[in-house]
């Protein structure tokens, strides 16, 4: 048995996606390398899914990714409802 010199198991990231533009902020993503643990995928950019309507630490972990980006379209898609209750929209 080999020994693990760096005391943790190396992730294996998703290939990158085809570019696309955020359904949020409308950006186009992405525009530039970027960090494998910090890449964009759609249908979020990593600012919408990281910081927009989601409270909770900032995460890498894909997982936690994927659960940030579907909590924070359920937001939006939320306040988008309830703007059309209230006549704002």
């Amino acid at each position: 048995m080999g020994s693990d010199a760096g005391g943790g198991v190396m992730p294996i990231y998703p290939p990158e996606p085809d570019p696309f533009n955020c359904v949020m902020c409308g950006r186009d993503c992405p525009k530039k390398w970027h960090d494998p643990a910090r890449r964009e995928y759609p249908p979020l950019c990593w600012n919408c899914e990281q910081y927009g309507w989601r409270q909770g630490p900032l995460t890498q972990n894909p997982d936690q990714r994927l659960i940030k980006q579907i909590g924070a379209l359920s937001e939006a898609i939320t306040g988008a409802a309830w703007g059309k209750i209230d006549g704002r929209a």
